[in-house]
């Protein structure tokens, strides 16, 4: 079923996404820094962690990453390293700010995972760089109970975010 604008008579679509929005049932988080240098070693990179839980469906994720210099983006699945402690976490905000917020746990840290699979690496030259800007062609759709990590390395002291959004979907048998 569509609606129809009254004023131009054009259907009006909604975008999944947009939809879970409206649902309640879509999160973001982030992890910015003002300067990675005066970071803990490795002083020259954020990362953030996390697990994807057992269900109730699948994450699907975007992942924005934004610096202020050179940096490499990853997003790495898997992970096995023991270098992670994490420093703190974050909360994963529901965009419906009359619902709950996530449960899935995100770490932070400077101490780099090892091991997995990179499914996504990118070198990026000076300024700002957005992963993530078109849901359709940036969207990651994630096994459950798995170890995902994205990284942000920069050659030098500048500033960084990392911002993800996700929703579950269970698929219709």
């Amino acid at each position: 079923m569509s609606s129809i604008d009254k004023t131009t008579g054009a259907n009006v679509v909604m975008l999944y996404a947009h939809h879970e929005l409206h649902e309640g049932d879509l999160w973001s988080c982030f992890y910015s820094v003002a300067s990675i240098g005066a970071m803990t070693t490795p002083d020259d990179a954020i990362q953030l962690t996390w697990t994807t839980p057992k269900g109730p469906g699948l994450m699907h994720l975007v992942i924005h990453a934004q610096c202020g210099g050179p940096a490499l983006y990853k997003f790495t699945e898997g992970w096995t390293g023991a270098g992670v402690s994490p420093t703190g976490t974050i909360t994963g905000y529901n965009r419906r700010r009359d619902r709950e917020n996530s449960n899935i746990i995100m770490y932070y840290d400077a101490t780099l995972v090892t091991g997995g699979v990179v499914l996504e690496e990118e070198y990026i030259s000076t300024g700002k760089f957005g992963a993530g800007e078109s849901r359709s062609s940036q969207e990651w759709i994630l096994n459950q109970n798995t170890k995902y990590a994205v990284s942000l390395y920069l050659n030098d002291a500048q500033i960084a975010t990392i911002k993800i959004d996700w929703y579950f979907h269970k698929d219709r048998k």
